[in-house]
């Protein structure tokens, strides 16, 4: 029996300790929370050239990584977030267009992280190739298709003698899924369904402009079938204001949604209303007359998904 009741209670701490942590690996952190990241450049206020910007700083001790995030005006009134990322080391480089800026980095480690020190910061335009836009032409910004093989086009640039063409999947940060240089203005590419980014640069033996981004949502399947709720088939409803309601399992890829027809004639060609619903359901004030109703899904990228069945509905 142990009688030294100071050696009892350390054994009952570690059985305790180890009981409820397990067999996993215990690390214990450093803290860092109050450490200072110094910023190296670009200094406060600086101006510098569209084009590729490094940002560097000097390593915190105990520090894992550092998040770095990129602001346009600033944080207190940002237009767009244009860059976050952990960054593993002392130096991350970003393209940014002309236009003022904020950024700031803060280090951490797996328990801990230091606040977040910011400048502000100026790009202007490049007086030489490296500043020219690159000017995209189709597909349009945002689109959505149902169509696999696309088009990629943009403008000549003056002094380019090629063009670099990278796709990722879903965006920048994502997978790089097809990277080429070539001589035209233009590239047939043939995606999976999904959502992408593709974006050009023109090049000459010496220089190169800034990437020019767009994105693309790729999208073939058709909506869900359609269910119809309420009214139900053949019931007899008050006139004045009608709810109508309909079910269809939401399918991953572009925005769908549906369109509700009424008739008033069981031959389907004498067409009283259509209307868009996002939300599967719809309301309309109708009249004392029989209708007939069914309701078509589809989505942003063009597809069309089969008709539901048709209602009818008679309104005294």
């Amino acid at each position: 029996m142990i009688k030294d009741t100071s050696i009892l209670k350390k054994i009952i701490f570690v059985v305790v300790f180890m009981l409820f942590y397990g067999c996993s690996e215990i690390i214990f952190e450093t803290d860092i929370s109050q450490s200072y990241v110094n910023i190296l450049a670009p200094t406060d206020d600086s101006n510098v050239p569209s084009g590729t910007v490094s940002f560097n700083w000097e390593a915190v001790e105990y520090a894992d990584n550092y998040n770095i995030q990129i602001a346009t005006p600033d944080f207190a009134s940002a237009n767009q977030i244009v860059a976050d990322s952990n960054v593993v080391g002392t130096n991350f480089q970003w393209q940014l267009l002309p236009e003022k800026y904020e950024w700031r980095i803060r280090a951490q480690n797996s328990a801990f992280e230091t606040v977040y020190f910011s400048k502000l910061l100026t790009v202007s335009e490049s007086d030489d190739f490296s500043g020219t836009e690159v000017a995209l032409t189709t597909p349009p910004v945002n689109h959505n298709s149902n169509e696999s093989i696309q088009t990629l086009s943009w403008e000549s640039v003056e002094e380019a003698t090629e063009y670099r063409v990278r796709i990722f999947q879903p965006d920048e940060n994502g997978s790089l899924i097809h990277e080429e240089t070539i001589n035209s203005t233009s590239l047939n590419y043939e995606f999976l369904d999904g959502n992408f980014t593709w974006q050009v640069r023109a090049q000459n033996t010496t220089q190169n402009t800034l990437y020019f981004s767009r994105k693309l949502l790729i999208d073939t399947v058709n909506p869900g079938i359609i269910s119809l709720q309420s009214p139900e088939n053949g019931n007899i409803e008050d006139a004045g204001e009608i709810k109508f309601i309909w079910q269809r399992n939401d399918i991953a890829g572009s925005v769908e949604f549906d369109s509700i027809y009424i008739y008033n004639n069981k031959n389907l060609t004498n067409l009283i209303w259509k209307e868009r619903s996002d939300e599967k359901q719809i309301v309309k004030d109708l009249t004392e007359d029989n209708y007939y109703w069914l309701v078509k899904p589809f989505d942003k990228a063009g597809n069309k998904g089969t008709d539901s069945a048709v209602f009818d509905l008679e309104v005294n």
